[in-house]
C-alpha cells in the first residue's frame, strides 16, 4: 500500500507540534483527517478538518472510522480543572474508538514532566513517575499547573497501557520541545535570568525532531505487513552535557552578534538546587529541570535517528529569521 492509502487521524493540529506535523505528514503523501477545537479555514490545504469540543462530546468513533492510525497531540496545559476531561478521559475514549476501528497505530504524545523532579541525574525510561491520583509536592518542584499536566499525563499513559488490544500503542516524552521561534525568543531572557540560570541544560529537542519520531514510528508501523502490538514508551531528548543556556548564548552570540545574547556569567549548579531546597522547603535528593539529563538510548535503540539536531536547529532558527 502506498502512503496515500492511509488516512491518519491527527489531534492538536492547531497547537504548537500539530502544525509542524501536519505539513511533514503531507509532504509524506498521506490523507489527513485532522480534529481541532478552534475553527480551522479548510481552505488551506487538502487535510480534512473537523472541529470538536471535548468538554461537552468524547464521541471519537466517525472520526477514527476508515483510520490506520492515530496520533494524539491534543492536551490541556494550563487550565487544572479542564484537565482530567481533555488529558485523560479523552485520551481513554479516543483509545476505544481506535481499538474498535482497529487501527495499527496511537502514537501518544505525552511529556518528560511524568519524571517530575528525579532522584538521579540521568533518566530514561525506568525512572520512577509522578504520583497520578493526587498531588505530592515534593515529587516535582514546579508550579502547580505543571505538577497538574504532568499527573494527567501519568494517568492517560496508564490507561493505555492497561489495554488488551492489537493496536500498536507508542507513547512519545519528549523533553523541551522548540520551534525556531521559541528558540529565537531566548533573547528576551533579563541578565538576573542569565545570572542564576544560564547554567541549566536547556533540554532542548527541535520541533522538527519530535515530528520525524512520530512520522519514523508511522512508517515503521505501516510498512509492516504483521505490525507489532502492544505498549512501547520512549523519551524523545537530545540531551548533550555541553547544551547549556550560558553554551547557547554564546554560540547565539557569536552567530548573530546580537548584544542581547550576551552572558558574561552564572551561578554554579549548586546555587540553582539551594533556591529550590528553600522554594520547596525540602531537602530530599532530588533534581529539578535543568540538572538532569535524559536519556534517548532507548529511542536510538530502535534504528531511530534525530533528522535535524540541537546544532542545527539552532543555527537555523538564529540565521535564517
Amino acid at each position: 500500500m502506498s502512503n496515500s492509502d492511509h488516512t491518519l487521524l491527527v489531534t492538536g493540529g492547531t497547537g504548537s507540534i500539530g502544525p509542524h506535523l501536519l505539513r511533514a505528514l503531507e509532504e509524506n503523501g498521506y490523507r489527513i483527517r485532522a480534529l481541532t477545537s478552534r475553527p480551522a479555514d479548510p481552505a488551506t490545504s487538502s487535510i480534512e478538518w473537523r472541529q470538536m469540543d471535548w468538554r461537552t462530546s468524547l464521541e471519537f468513533d466517525r472520526h477514527v472510522e476508515g483510520c490506520s492510525a492515530v496520533l494524539h497531540l491534543g492536551v490541556e496545559k494550563r487550565d487544572i480543572a479542564l484537565m482530567p476531561r481533555v488529558n485523560v478521559e479523552a485520551t481513554a475514549a479516543l483509545a476505544d474508538a481506535a481499538d474498535r476501528a482497529g487501527i495499527k497505530l496511537f502514537c501518544y504524545a505525552s511529556s518528560i514532566s511524568v519524571y517530575g523532579s528525579p532522584l538521579h541525574r540521568l533518566v530514561d525510561e525506568t525512572a520512577p513517575v509522578v504520583t497520578p491520583d493526587r498531588d505530592v509536592v515534593g515529587e516535582y518542584w514546579a508550579e502547580p499547573f505543571v505538577r497538574a499536566y504532568a499527573r494527567t499525563k501519568v494517568a492517560a499513559e496508564r490507561l493505555l497501557a492497561g489495554r488488551d488490544s492489537q493496536v500498536r500503542y507508542v507513547i512519545l516524552r519528549p523533553t523541551v520541545v522548540r520551534r525556531p521561534q521559541d528558540i529565537r525568543l531566548l533573547a528576551e531572557w533579563s541578565l538576573p535570568r542569565k545570572l542564576i540560570l544560564a547554567g541549566r541544560f536547556t533540554h532542548t529537542v527541535a520541533v522538527e525532531d519530535v515530528v520525524h519520531s512520530i512520522v519514523w514510528f508511522l512508517k515503521d508501523t505501516l510498512d509492516r505487513e504483521n505490525h507489532p502490538d502492544g505498549l512501547e514508551i520512549y523519551n524523545v531528548a537530545d540531551d548533550h552535557s555541553d547544551d547549556t543556556y550560558a553554551a547557547f548564548f554564546k554560540t547565539a552570540f557569536a552567530l548573530t552578534r546580537d548584544p542581547r545574547y550576551r552572558c558574561p556569567l552564572h551561578a554554579p549548579a549548586i546555587v540553582d538546587r539551594l533556591m529550590n531546597w528553600y522554594k520547596y522547603r525540602t531537602l530530599e535528593p532530588r533534581w529539578p529541570l535543568g540538572l538532569v539529563t535524559y536519556s534517548s538510548e532507548k529511542l536510538f535503540s530502535t534504528g531511530y535517528l534525530h533528522s535535524l539536531g540541537i546544532a542545527a536547529a539552532y543555527r537555523n532558527a538564529l540565521l535564517n529569521e
